[in-house]
């Protein structure tokens, strides 16, 4: 799965409307803003979930919590049901795990 692909299907999966998604070549970027007349407004901002600034506060809010995989020297999640989401940057691995745990109807 590409960069772009994983900030897409991450931002849907936290509860962004699939016509708020739009992938461009640099990142995804999420139309979030409405005026005071709650019209639409293009506003657009880069959802990136190797930006600290984005994958943070997602850990934090989903309690996301990594440990150090030793067997496979790489990060990793246990979701319920013992499946492992694994990969060499805590970033991406974060990402991964959400996308994998709202698919699997695991987030609250």
């Amino acid at each position: 799965m590409t960069p772009i692909e994983i900030n897409r299907r991450l931002a849907l999966a936290i509860g962004y409307a699939p016509e708020a998604v739009s992938s461009r070549k640099d990142g995804t970027v999420v139309n979030t803003d409405k005026d005071w007349l709650d019209r639409p407004v293009e506003y657009w901002s880069r959802f990136d979930h190797q930006d600290w600034h984005t994958i943070g506060p997602i850990m934090e809010r989903y309690r996301v919590i990594p440990y150090w995989n030793h067997t496979f020297e790489d990060f990793a999640f246990w979701l319920k049901d013992f499946s492992i989401v694994k990969d060499d940057d805590l970033r991406t691995c974060a990402a991964l795990a959400v996308i994998e745990a709202r698919e699997r109807g695991l987030l609250k």
